[in-house]
């Protein structure tokens, strides 16, 4: 008598650590980590470049202290306005739709502030940098954080987080070295 037990189940060989393929959820994790480490990487550049660039401006323009002091502040003014509509935004027209006008707006707009040919234009540039700096602090911690796997959740918060800690210090005390 032979008793059929049907298909025996198949037994995968253990893979080796880092080289099993990635699943659909830690592929998406792992994306929406790094695309919120790189808007934070782009975050604390565009925050603290303007520390070196300060030296260049202020022959070329011709400015007073003051006026360094207005150009420097005009990025914190649109941060505040920024942090402060940045929720309302994303809630009218989705996160990840404002994720892409973030990436356009720190594209665009850094384009804007080094082609300036004035100090109104460069202020009006600094001013929309600094309002999608603000946007960005506020809707990418919230992106990542809806996006991202349960699994990976909390590790691709800390990697956002630490990437825009991390490149702010780092950039701001380069600067201040003078070291590229």
């Amino acid at each position: 008598m032979h008793h059929s037990r049907g298909p025996r189940p198949r037994h995968r060989p253990a893979a080796r650590p880092g080289t099993a393929q990635l699943t659909g959820a830690a592929r998406r994790g792992l994306l929406v980590g790094l695309t919120g480490a790189s808007v934070g990487v782009i975050y604390g550049y565009d925050l603290s470049c303007i520390a070196g660039a300060l030296l260049f401006i202020t022959d070329q323009f011709g400015l007073t202290t003051s006026q360094q002091e207005l150009l420097t502040t005009m990025v914190v003014i649109g941060q505040i306005a920024g942090a402060l509509g940045g929720g309302v935004l994303a809630n009218a027209i989705g996160r990840k739709k404002t994720m892409i006008l973030i990436v356009v707006g720190y594209a665009v707009f850094a384009l804007l502030g080094a082609t300036s040919v004035s100090m109104p234009m460069l202020l009006v540039a600094r001013l929309l940098l600094g309002l999608t700096i603000g946007v960005s602090v506020v809707v990418v911690p919230v992106y990542v954080a809806e996006s991202a796997p349960a699994a990976v959740r909390g590790s691709s918060m800390l990697r956002t987080a630490a990437t825009t800690r991390a490149d702010t210090a780092t950039t701001g005390w380069r600067r201040i070295l003078h070291w590229r």
